[in-house]
């Protein structure tokens, strides 16, 4: 059974505070829940969030957080990333053989993507690198992952 607990994440370089559900495993260990892998599923998380909020800034304009339809967006994707099959060996969406956003959606997160990586080299320098260096680094394969668990 998970349960989801509330934090912030507050960047020094830029104004932008992001709020981030963290999901938690109290059947884990200390090790696994701070494994190098959790926190890179983190990462993914503030990523993501944080290109959201860029995009929805530059075209909607909203007085404060984020439009409605971002704000969806942002939960959407949030949902996602919390119910990936691959878990912890995850690798970025769109290297992923699994396509779980539905066909409009992955349209309009790729729509956030293609405007705001250019810009996060930019405004955050290092959780641009580390998603393409996780970008680099694919996915384990449904028989690798089974070969673990057998033997």
């Amino acid at each position: 059974m998970r349960r989801t607990e509330k934090c912030t994440t507050i960047y020094k370089k830029s104004s932008l505070k992001v709020n981030i559900d963290r999901v938690v495993d109290p059947i884990a260990s200390k090790d696994r829940v701070n494994s190098s892998a959790s926190r890179r599923l983190q990462r993914e998380r503030t990523t993501v969030q944080i290109m959201i909020q860029m995009y929805c800034q530059s075209h909607h304009h909203p007085a404060k957080g984020l439009c409605e339809e971002c704000r969806q967006l942002a939960e959407y994707a949030e949902k996602r990333l919390i119910n990936c099959p691959y878990g912890h060996d995850k690798p970025t969406c769109a290297r992923c053989p699994t396509h779980c956003y539905k066909r409009a959606r992955r349209e309009e997160i790729r729509h956030v993507m293609r405007f705001a990586g250019p810009r996060m080299l930019l405004r955050h320098p290092w959780l641009a690198v580390m998603h393409i260096i996780d970008g680099a680094t694919g996915c384990k394969s449904s028989m690798q992952r089974r070969s673990e668990f057998v033997g």
